[in-house]
């Protein structure tokens, strides 16, 4: 009914932004929101190893990367920015950003992550057929 579908929305919408999606869009919500977190995580370990590679410790990389991540995700959220938008406004030309810019988009790190949610998607439809 129309009220249990608001109060769904109303808790769901208690822990963060509820989405109404087709059911054929499910697969890749689940790659996205249902891994995502893992694949966020593991990219901030990443992250982090470089900056302890850099001379930080691992408990102050560490902060400082969830940090980031959290402001970075908030301010796109609440400016309703275009992920691409944020990184020209941060990234001056010939400055840190830029050069570390440089080496991601020289690598295959942009496949490399369609990859990864196309992968999870494809084991969501998996485990669906199976049941």
């Amino acid at each position: 009914s129309p009220a249990q579908r608001a109060q769904v929305e109303t808790l769901l919408n208690g822990f963060g932004r509820a989405l109404e999606l087709p059911e054929a869009q499910f697969d890749a919500v689940t790659a996205l929101s249902g891994s995502g977190p893992a694949f966020f995580a593991e990219l901030l370990a990443h992250l982090v190893e470089g900056a302890v590679a850099e001379g930080l410790n691992r408990q102050d990389a560490l902060l400082l990367g969830t940090q980031t991540m959290l402001g970075t995700a908030q301010y796109l959220v609440e400016a309703s920015m275009p992920p691409a938008d944020l990184t020209r406004a941060v990234a001056s030309a010939k400055g840190t950003t830029a050069a570390g810019l440089e080496v991601m988009r020289a690598s295959a790190v942009k496949q490399t992550l369609i990859d990864t949610i196309r992968a999870a998607a494809r084991r969501s439809r998996e485990l669906a057929a199976e049941a």
